[in-house]
């Protein structure tokens, strides 16, 4: 998958998606089946990735994303 469509879809899981956490809106984006789920889950740094949650970071990164976009 390419860097250009994951951006797109931690832009968009940024603004709309509420309720869900991003592992699975990913995986239901990318249209993952559950035998590729539990191997992302089982996978030890991507794992620490997807459940790291840094709300500061987001924020962050959305503040600059949008002074960018102006």
């Amino acid at each position: 998958m390419s860097h250009n469509r994951v951006v797109k879809h931690v832009r968009r899981y940024a603004r709309e998606v509420v309720g869900f956490s991003f592992f699975d809106y990913f995986a239901n984006a990318v249209q993952a089946d559950e035998q590729t789920r539990r191997t992302a889950v089982a996978n030890s740094e991507l794992a620490k990735v997807i459940t790291y949650a840094d709300p500061t970071g987001e924020r962050a990164s959305r503040n600059v994303d949008r002074e960018a976009t102006g």
